[in-house]
């Protein structure tokens, strides 16, 4: 059981709860076995069983309880207004782009400018915050004062004592995973010694955004950071926001020489890349196998040349999106060079045009690419019969689609293995097209079941946002053939009837994501059986301008569905309050409650299809 929207479900108004490392470890001496799940909810022993996803530990929002027929009570929380998550898990693993939004830990999480944004969006660990000789003075100070773990006791339900010192570290570890890098300095790391030893273990930091400010402060903290833990990181996010210029080399002098260990380099929108940092890295993280470049808009000259072909030979996920300075020549150099590839962006480069799938289509990596994304400008016909030989592909985003015919739809049915697929704003797909890609072959035509190796059967996530040739016959199609779909975009896909929204409703059982913005033809009916009867596992529904949907509808939806996320009409989300009985709605649309609907939602795959989040 759990609520996502509503606020305050009690007979007495609850004050804001947050609920720090400290209130936590509260919790374990309390002897409370509790559980915290993905989406806020803190329920009691009696149904921590029910839950399979990854707690979150500090969240502040409006707590609501329920009693119970017995003394155990069930806490239901909102989506948080500040949800604190590792910042390095911004999607499935980190790195896939979605349709609106750069994939970049830097781009999704910015930054802070001022101390009045401080509490604007979700927090993110610094090395200044680990490091600083002013925190480790408190620390030092508070733990001299209170240097045992037996000062954090209780008795339990048959009157022995329970110490938080009985666990073992191995499981205090795993508790910590739960919490937010900020929350174990600023809280865990002062409760004790061995809470602050535990705090700096080394499995804890793996993964890692470095947040460099204004000299000199970064000078000490980044440096001496690296240097204690730079040997276990695996994952490192580098973040330039300093206001005063500073050297290559004061750069450079940041970091040690070498960090084998790390796999994965997230360095989108870097102020200033140079030859001599490009070099440096490639000295200093020789091992990396995923690269983040997006969004580099101040490049030396020669820069991708050195980096197309000296650079980073094991490559196997990059991501280039919107690095504008590329030419053709370069990413034809690119594509002459022998890498493991598998998951390659090049969205928001709108130069490349038909050169874009020609050039990988005769590159050494064709055969090993799952994932591909494209920008559709100028991408026509021939661009798309040349993808035809990347046999491979899982997953292909393609943003804009405006120069592309029905030939190209063809020639993307016979990619088999496609169960990803974005093809945007495709004005020239028509109505006869759309039939014949997601008719099965007749040649094999049976059961879904018997014919998911074939496409369109494989599909499971799909955006066909601003596609107006599909109507009620193509989404009937869609949902006798995909039944496996769990993400699905129609937005603005103006010929869809109340008809095709009752085939989803009733067809998609594994639905999860669903955008309808813009579909003015229909009118909500088709929820009434939900959840009770379809789609149980919706969790996000897109209806704004969707004027035939009334509120009072997706009102009463949610009321039904606690857990779904809904947008109406005018673009709010849809909030309620409910106490003694009577349910009262609010709406919100503000960057705090955006970003803890994006937070709770993207560990969801297939978010990257939702029009409005992506």
């Amino acid at each position: 059981m759990s609520a996502v929207n509503g606020e305050d479900i009690s007979e007495k108004e609850q004050p804001t709860a947050s609920r720090s490392a400290t209130e936590c470890s509260q919790l374990l001496d309390n002897h409370e076995e509790s559980t915290f799940c993905s989406n806020g909810s803190l329920l009691s022993s009696d149904h921590s069983a029910t839950l399979a996803s990854t707690p979150t530990i500090t969240i502040k929002t409006n707590s609501q309880v329920h009693p119970t027929s017995s003394s155990t009570q069930v806490i239901l929380v909102t989506v948080p207004d500040v949800v604190i998550k590792d910042p390095c898990h911004p999607s499935n693993d980190g790195m896939y782009p979605n349709c609106g939004m750069g994939c970049s830990i830097n781009g999704r999480y910015p930054l802070r400018t001022s101390e009045s944004a401080a509490h604007s969006g979700p927090s993110i660990a610094h090395p200044e915050d680990i490091t600083s000789p002013v925190v480790d003075s408190i620390q030092q100070s508070f733990i001299s004062q209170h240097s045992s773990d037996d000062d954090y006791e209780n008795e339990n339900e048959n009157g022995g004592i329970v110490l938080l010192s009985n666990l073992p570290d191995l499981v205090l570890l795993k508790i910590i995973e739960y919490i937010h890098p900020i929350e174990r300095v600023h809280h865990l790391s002062v409760l004790s010694r061995r809470w602050n030893k535990l705090v700096k273990s080394n499995k804890l930091w793996s993964e890692v955004r470095i947040f460099i400010a204004d000299p000199p402060y970064y000078k000490y903290s980044v440096a001496e950071f690296l240097r204690q833990k730079g040997s276990c990181i695996q994952k490192l996010c580098i973040n330039i926001a300093c206001s005063k210029i500073f050297t290559e080399r004061q750069f450079i002098d940041l970091f040690p020489s070498c960090m084998p260990t790390v796999k994965c380099l997230d360095i989108g929108f870097f102020p200033n890349f140079t030859i001599d940092i490009l070099r440096f890295f490639m000295r200093c993280f020789p091992n990396v196998e995923y690269l983040n470049l997006e969004g580099m808009r101040k490049v030396d000259p020669n820069l991708y040349d050195v980096l197309f072909t000296d650079a980073f030979k094991n490559l196997r996920h990059l991501i280039l999106s919107h690095c504008e300075a590329i030419s053709i020549k370069q990413f034809e150099l690119f594509c002459r060079t022998k890498r493991p590839l598998e998951v390659l962006s090049i969205d928001g480069i709108v130069s490349l045009r038909n050169c874009a799938a020609t050039f990988i289509a005769s590159s050494p990596f064709v055969a090993s690419l799952t994932r591909l994304y494209l920008d559709g400008e100028d991408l026509g016909d021939f661009g798309f019969r040349a993808l035809t030989s990347c046999c491979n592909l899982e997953l292909l985003s393609v943003s804009f689609c405006e120069s592309a015919t029905d030939l190209s739809l063809g020639y993307i049915k016979t990619l088999s293995k496609i169960e990803h697929l974005h093809l945007r704003k495709g004005k020239e797909f028509t109505f006869e097209g759309f039939r014949n890609f997601f008719a099965l072959n007749p040649s094999t035509k049976t059961h879904w079941k018997d014919n998911n190796c074939e496409f369109p059967s494989r599909l499971k996530f799909l955006n066909l946002g601003e596609c107006t040739a599909v109507n009620d016959v193509i989404v009937d199609l869609i949902t006798k053939n995909c039944p496996q779909i769990r993400s699905l975009c129609l937005v603005w896909c103006w010929s869809i009837t109340e008809i095709g929204l009752q085939k989803i409703v009733q067809r998609l059982d594994d639905l999860q994501l669903l955008d309808i913005a813009g579909l003015d033809c229909v009118d909500g009916s088709a929820f009434i059986d939900v959840p009770d009867l379809y789609l149980s596992n919706l969790r996000y529904l897109g209806a704004e301008q969707c004027p035939r949907i009334e509120d009072s509808m997706l009102q009463i939806l949610n009321l039904r569905k606690k857990d779904l996320i809904i947008t109406n009409y005018h673009d709010y989300f849809i909030t309620f309050t409910i106490r003694n009985g009577d349910a009262t709605f609010n709406e919100r649309i503000d960057h705090q409650y955006m970003s803890a609907v994006t937070e709770e939602l993207c560990q969801i795959e297939g978010f990257c299809c939702m029009s409005k989040l992506s």
